[in-house]
């Protein structure tokens, strides 16, 4: 098996045979969290293997979505879990002035970051003093971290850090990293509601890196990037559609209520949402059509006595019962005469019968 499709799991397991620099700059880049831990226990071998460990450290966090990397803050801080080794648990403030001198930025960065997640709150207050120097905003999400930490030294320290951060220059970490910023209104050990309504009115003036933050692969990001653009009142039928377009069920369905909501009766975003790919939201269009556009409806219920969906089929023979032979005819007589008898026949099998489908006799379905 080649090393480009190796996992996790295999590239550790070549890693104990050959540590070469190419598996541990491959476990970087395709590495998932959980790898943290045997790197952890490389970065304390010798300096060429803590030098690779450490970069392949930063890689992993830096990859990683929000709620990965606060599964590893916390994992990192309970002191019996079974991949921490001994050396880690017994570190010392002291020590660790001695251990980053040689080793980059990039690398002191991951460790500095890995520092806050200790059980010692010395080590964690001289870790977020060491965030403090670093400006490139991969040290957002630990200091996010510690806002919440039990100590109140280090829990000042890391907010007034993190409002400093509140810049132009760092809308769009913000941006990433909002599932953190939004977990402290949650948090017990102090109330955070307004270090967070300061970041919210922050990036409600920021619509266009809002709008930059559909893009992100995390759903909950996306889900918070949603909720801040439909609170403004500007420029909502391009977030419909963005959201429309989402590959999460639940947007695309909160897209809709948010269209009702404000009685958004554009047209072409309830044809959106008869074209899109998942039933239910397609189900829901139609219920919309139906109660408030019942001119389109005539025609959208009589396309989805062929939809794939079987709800969305019922629930087109119900509403054109009565009037159905004539409009279903009239939509056969649209098509090819070679394509009609395909089409009675799907019909049929679909649910449909002879005798709530019947066809006009004059016309010609052969």
């Amino acid at each position: 098996m080649s090393k480009r499709t190796m996992s996790s799991q295999a590239l550790l397991e070549v890693l104990n045979l050959n540590p070469s620099s190419q598996v541990f700059k491959q476990l970087g880049e395709r590495g998932d969290v959980p790898a943290v831990f045997p790197l952890l226990f490389w970065s304390f071998d010798g300096e060429f293997s803590r030098r690779l460990a450490l970069e392949a450290m930063a890689a992993i966090c830096k990859r990683a979505a929000p709620h990965r990397l606060l599964w590893l803050a916390t994992a990192m801080h309970r002191t019996h879990h079974p991949g921490l080794t001994r050396f880690w648990l017994d570190l010392s403030p002291g020590w660790w002035a001695h251990y980053v001198d040689d080793i980059t930025a990039k690398a002191s960065l991951c460790f500095a970051g890995l520092r806050p997640c200790h059980h010692n709150g010395y080590v964690r207050k001289d870790a977020v003093e060491d965030l403090e120097r670093f400006e490139n905003g991969d040290e957002l999400p630990w200091l996010l971290m510690r806002i919440n930490d039990n100590v109140p030294t280090i829990r000042r320290r890391a907010e007034l850090a993190g409002r400093c951060r509140i810049v132009p220059a760092y809308t769009p970490h913000l941006i990433r990293w909002l599932p953190l910023v939004f977990r402290l209104e949650s948090c017990l050990n102090k109330d955070h509601r307004q270090f967070v309504d300061h970041i919210r009115f922050w990036l409600a003036g920021h619509r266009r890196s809002l709008i930059k933050g559909l893009a992100f692969n995390d759903f909950r990001t996306r889900r918070l990037c949603l909720d801040l653009l439909y609170q403004q009142t500007s420029g909502r039928d391009q977030v419909l559609v963005k959201a429309l377009t989402d590959g999460c069920l639940t947007h695309r369905l909160q897209a809709l209520a948010q269209a009702e909501k404000h009685g958004q009766a554009d047209h072409f975003i309830w044809d959106l949402a008869l074209k899109n790919r998942a039933g239910v939201v397609r189900l829901r269009a139609l219920h919309h059509l139906l109660a408030n556009l019942p001119e389109q409806a005539e025609s959208a219920l009589t396309e989805a006595l062929m939809d794939r969906f079987p709800a969305v089929r019922f629930f087109a023979r119900l509403h054109l019962h009565r009037s159905l032979p004539m409009r279903s005819a009239a939509f056969l007589v649209s098509f090819p005469p070679h394509a009609r008898r395909y089409l009675v026949f799907r019909i049929i099998r679909k649910g449909a019968t002879p005798k709530t489908l019947p066809l006009a006799p004059r016309f010609q379905v052969y």
